[in-house]
């Protein structure tokens, strides 16, 4: 795991480039992506679940900081994992990892998961992923409170956006948190989500996710193309 300080790192906008297909491991592993691509890889493992000695070698020879996560069947997640197989995978990286995503629906199920996170140095997101629409403001602020007050460091939120309205309350939150001093990391799906991805690291989102070589979720930027642009947005 490189050697950051996390506080520091967070503190500007980061731009995430998800790993999640078998093709993306030669790149990793071969040093070929760019320092202009992207500042974290996050390394999907149920995606990679088939390739899990691949991801091991990539994460090992990358010098960008890894995020790592399995993701809940629910909120995306491939291969209907249960609790038990995620957190397996989880506990495997954890030494590699600098960021460790697990959903605020299992904080208190992998308690024991997130406090060896922590213990390590590990940053521990707590995510709520909705892909059928937006959630509401008071929806947002329950997982908000309850991520914190389970000493996640980071709350990410990615939900389809309908509209502008929809757009603007994730806004509202990403803003209010971030200038009470949390740490946000949000992001809109759908026809919006582009859009999204730039407002909101402007609202002050410190991780914000694009794809190295084909989309994982709509709405997505390329890595490269959206490090450029909240490069440019930023202030």
């Amino acid at each position: 795991m490189p050697d950051i300080d996390l506080d520091t790192f967070l503190s500007t906008p980061k731009t995430v480039a998800t790993v999640h297909r078998p093709e993306d491991l030669s790149l990793v592993s071969e040093n070929k992506i760019a320092p202009e691509t992207c500042d974290v890889l996050e390394f999907r493992l149920d995606s990679l679940r088939d390739h899990l000695d691949a991801a091991e070698a990539a994460m090992k020879a990358t010098p960008f900081p890894c995020l790592v996560t399995a993701r809940h069947p629910v909120e995306g997640g491939i291969g209907e994992l249960p609790a038990a197989d995620r957190e397996a995978l989880l506990r495997r990286f954890l030494p590699l990892a600098a960021l460790v995503d697990i959903e605020a629906r299992s904080l208190a199920e992998f308690q024991d998961l997130a406090s060896q996170a922590k213990d390590s140095g590990v940053c521990v997101v707590a995510s709520a992923h909705d892909f059928e629409g937006p959630m509401s403001g008071e929806t947002l602020e329950q997982i908000a409170e309850s991520s914190y007050h389970a000493n996640a460091d980071v709350i990410k939120v990615a939900m389809v956006l309908n509209s502008m309205l929809d757009l603007s309350s994730l806004m509202v939150l990403t803003a209010t948190l971030t200038e009470a001093g949390g740490l946000v990391a949000s992001m809109g799906m759908g026809p919006l989500g582009k859009v999204s991805r730039l407002t909101l690291a402007a609202a002050g989102s410190c991780l914000n996710y694009g794809y190295l070589s084909e989309p994982n979720a709509p709405g997505q930027w390329p890595a490269a193309e959206l490090k450029r642009l909240v490069a440019e947005i930023s202030y």
